[in-house]
């Protein structure tokens, strides 16, 4: 039975191509996947000498508790967050990160804009993380079960007499009434789609394709290196955050095209921003340096990570316990959420 597809018939038959694909990879599988690269959670560590490089690890969900300086290879990663050629997509990701740190030195020295092959790098470490993201997972996860619910709606509604057909070619019955045809628009789903779903081969495929295009958008715009006047940046474990700011509201979680920019924390004391107007570096106030580790806090799915002897534990236990968390963030059609900090740690 030809199924109504999103894509159209050719796209169709190329995106099936394409999961059979990377199901038939055989490279042993990355099990533990990170979602904060940990080049990146290195620039916010400190050497502990004989423990090595470690970053204190602030957990959203239990802020009372003792949080403790955690060694980098351990911490920002997610047990098969793509569990289908997961090999393959290290490799990928690996190709960005493997570059950051003579970028990102070029950004400490002054001088990233001297050379655009570091400003590229810069960029894709951006859409890398917007990609790579719990975000990004919670939105295909929702995505895929909006999808589901309308193709199916079109098959009860506009393929009904194809529907009956395929079930009588299979089954030698016809589905009787409205839930019969109900059912039988689930087990085709179950026999053609879901697997797909199910499996996560349709995620690696999308994933890999998302991020290509992630990449073109912010490539295309400016990028900007904003220093604060005074304190410094925490990273949350969902770096990458689109924002707009509308009056003294920042919205963050949006879409990328309709994002004003996509902000990440490249360190303490360096935010990279994609999706700029304009090449620059300049230094930000300190309000707003706060109001942008705020919606780290409000975006993370569970942690942030901050420099050890940082100062910043005491103005994040502030900030959650007047609110700051607590009360869910009003979320939009696109997914965009209201971060409502303005001048306090606790607005």
């Amino acid at each position: 039975m030809n199924t109504p597809s999103p894509h159209g018939p050719k796209a169709g038959a190329e995106w099936q191509a394409r999961i059979e694909a990377v199901r038939a990879e055989t490279a042993h599988p990355v099990m533990s996947q990170h979602v904060v690269s940990k080049v990146l959670l290195k620039r916010f560590a400190v050497d502990d000498g004989i423990q090595g490089l470690r970053v204190q690890r602030f957990d959203l969900d239990h802020p009372h508790r003792h949080h403790q300086r955690r060694a980098v290879k351990g911490i920002g990663a997610v047990r098969d967050f793509v569990p289908v050629a997961s090999a393959s997509l290290e490799v990928l990701w690996g190709q960005v990160e493997n570059r950051l740190h003579t970028a990102a030195a070029a950004v400490e020295r002054g001088n990233v804009f001297d050379d655009a092959r570091h400003v590229e790098v810069l960029k894709d470490f951006i859409a890398l993380h917007w990609i790579r993201s719990h975000h990004y997972l919670d939105v295909y996860n929702r995505n895929v079960t909006t999808v589901r619910a309308t193709l199916k709606h079109r098959l009860i509604t506009e393929y009904s007499d194809a529907l009956s057909q395929e079930t009588f070619r299979r089954t030698g019955r016809r589905p009787a009434g409205a839930a019969a045809l109900e059912a039988a628009a689930d087990e085709l789903f179950k026999r053609e789609l879901d697997d797909d779903y199910n499996s996560r081969a349709d995620l690696r495929v999308r994933i890999e394709e998302d991020f290509a295009q992630a990449k073109e958008i912010i490539r295309s715009s400016g990028l900007q290196i904003l220093r604060p006047e005074t304190g410094e940046y925490l990273l949350g474990d969902v770096p990458a955050m689109t924002i707009r700011e509308r009056g003294d509201t920042i919205q963050y979680g949006m879409a990328l095209g309709d994002a004003d920019a996509v902000v990440l924390p490249l360190g303490p004391r360096h935010l990279i921003v994609g999706r700029s107007p304009r090449d620059e570096i300049a230094t930000l106030p300190t309000r707003t340096v706060w109001r942008l580790n705020a919606v780290q806090i409000k975006a993370a799915h569970r942690h942030v990570y901050l420099r050890p002897d940082s100062g910043l534990e005491p103005i994040v236990k502030a900030y959650l316990a007047c609110g700051g968390r607590s009360h869910p963030a009003r979320q939009g059609p696109e997914g965009d959420r209201e971060s409502g900090i303005q001048s306090s740690h606790c607005r």
